[in-house]
């Protein structure tokens, strides 16, 4: 992605498409220990990149598509499809060649029976390591964030009744969260994806919230040329606060990766 001014101001809408792009080791012929067999995968290179010496046509947008059974994209990015399956935002992966956020791939997994979201990313990772021999590993590093805490008069929100699944709603202008951890998500994409201009720091959350809430938040004013910034809104409408603090912030350093240029399939 690229970065942008400090005084840009994003519309909800182009919010929600910019989240919405937006979440093992096994042997690919046997039962994965963590997750379903798998029936079939192919990984076909599609372009360059788009622009200036690329021959990708821009403007495309295909995102990451799953089901219970399959996982597909017609043009994804190397790093979209590592951020997926170790679930980091893209920036957080460190030490990659530039040609995994710049060429296109041809992504098909299906499995063999019904499988989570959580095992059908486990497939994804391990595709990954035998199409594009990719070894990494995660590591700490000391960072200056902001932890979210609650305000002192409260949240502003509510917990949904007992059983219900966190959802997470994208209009034009207004998002309900589903969960203080989407929230969090949510903000921290806004900080990696636009190096601070909305968000200057990571997040952490610290609120002590788990579980299922309905978490409105109108940003149709962020959009506005002096509208308030997003930490505004957040301690504003929902009651929460940010306080300065160090924390350990993840990051994925690759250790090894080998460009596709053909297509690659499981059997």
């Amino acid at each position: 992605m690229q970065c942008m001014s400090n005084s840009l101001k994003l519309r909800g809408s182009a919010v929600a498409t910019l989240i919405l792009l937006m979440a093992f080791s096994a042997d690919l012929y046997s039962q994965n220990a963590s997750g379903p067999p798998l029936s079939t995968a192919v990984v076909k290179w599609v372009c360059a990149r788009s622009g200036r010496g690329g021959d990708c046509l821009p403007g495309i947008r295909d995102p990451l598509r799953t089901d219970p059974v399959r996982l597909s994209c017609g043009f994804c990015t190397v790093r979209g499809l590592i951020s997926k399956a170790y679930g980091v935002f893209g920036e957080q992966i460190q030490n990659a060649p530039d040609w995994i956020g710049q060429d296109r791939y041809q992504v098909e997994i299906k499995s063999d029976s019904p499988a989570s979201d959580s095992e059908m990313t486990g497939l994804l990772r391990s595709v990954l390591e035998n199409a594009f021999a990719l070894r990494v590993h995660r590591e700490q590093r000391d960072s200056a964030a902001y932890a979210l805490v609650i305000g002192k008069s409260g949240p502003k929100f509510h917990a949904t009744t007992a059983g219900s699944t966190p959802t997470t709603v994208f209009a034009p202008g207004h998002i309900t969260f589903g969960s203080v951890t989407a929230l969090v998500s949510y903000l921290n994409q806004r900080y990696y994806a636009f190096h601070g201009s909305a968000v200057d720091r990571p997040i952490v959350d610290n609120t002590g919230l788990g579980g299922a809430y309905e978490i409105g938040l109108d940003v149709s004013s962020e959009a506005a040329p002096d509208g308030p910034p997003l930490m505004a809104l957040v301690k504003e409408q929902l009651g929460l606060d940010f306080v300065p603090a160090n924390s350990k912030i993840e990051y994925l350093r690759v250790e090894n990766i080998a460009k596709l240029a053909t297509t690659w399939t499981s059997n």
